[in-house]
């Protein structure tokens, strides 16, 4: 693998707790250095400490007075990134920047609409794309 090179796993985990060690061995089996992650069914019982390798860094969003859902975004420490604030919706998602080596800072996004939402959750989710694209940070903090 490239030192440069992005690798990027997508994951439905439902229920990232009961499968730690599984997590554990995809992260190192697959090498990748950046983890999109929804279903994770974390709670803020749930310490990062507990759940990911120390080398990442980690940004959720869980699901708050219900059960299930939880969205998160991993990055590699040797990965620059940064959370992205952006418009509060009813939408399970958490976005954070990163800077890609040699070339320019992406956005990424970990979403997660649960079965039989209604159109709502589409234009909410629209409308965080939108204040991304005007109102994110160029780029991470060094």
């Amino acid at each position: 693998m490239s030192s440069e090179a992005i690798i990027v796993a997508v994951v439905n985990c439902r229920s990232l707790r009961n499968k730690i060690p599984e997590f554990h061995h995809l992260i190192h089996s697959t090498q990748c250095n950046v983890i999109i992650g929804t279903e994770s069914w974390l709670t803020d019982d749930d310490s990062d400490a507990e759940v990911f390798p120390k080398s990442f860094s980690v940004y959720r969003k869980d699901r708050i007075n219900r059960a299930g859902g939880g969205v998160f975004v991993a990055v590699k420490n040797s990965i620059v990134s940064q959370a992205e604030n952006v418009t509060e919706t009813s939408v399970e998602s958490v976005w954070c920047s990163i800077k890609c080596p040699k070339s320019k800072t992406i956005l990424v996004c970990s979403y997660y609409r649960p079965p039989n939402s209604d159109i709502a959750s589409i234009l909410d989710f629209e409308t965080q794309i939108n204040h991304c694209l005007l109102y994110t940070s160029p780029s991470p903090r060094d």
